[in-house]
């Protein structure tokens, strides 16, 4: 388990389970969890969060390198492979300021790129080790 340098982290993880959980298969969008607060109370802990300056996109990203560093080494296999995936998210409305010329037909949008870990024993993921998305 990675060392928790900041007791937001743990205190924050509800954010991440109800970002993460939808009600129903076909919902059309994200729900909180069960419990005596209300989902504006969700939304503006989630705000202050991320808003928060000293909460790092590597800070937030160690934790699940860490599991793909204990992945690779419970592997049966003496190596693990790195699956890079580019996806181009092309939007057509300019309400966006920061989108960027793309290749293609729909030539707006962003370039996300995604390191998937895999374990190359089995081809089951491990962890992302690395997300990029570029904008304008």
């Amino acid at each position: 388990m990675f060392p928790v340098r900041d007791r937001r982290f743990c205190d924050r993880y509800r954010l991440i389970k109800e970002h993460a959980h939808s009600a129903q298969p076909l919902a059309a969008g994200l729900s909180a969890l069960p419990r005596v607060g209300k989902s504006f109370s969700s939304t503006q802990a989630a705000w202050r969060f991320f808003s928060n300056e000293t909460v790092t996109l590597p800070a937030l990203c160690e934790p699940l390198r860490c599991v793909g560093r204990e992945g690779a080494a419970a592997s049966a296999c003496p190596y693990v492979l790195v699956v890079h995936d580019w996806s181009k998210l092309g939007y057509r409305h300019a309400a966006k300021t920061d989108l960027m010329e793309l290749p293609g037909r729909e030539n707006r949008g962003y370039d996300l790129r995604i390191d998937l870990l895999v374990d190359a024993a089995d081809g089951i993921p491990l962890a992302p080790m690395d997300l990029q998305l570029q904008t304008a």
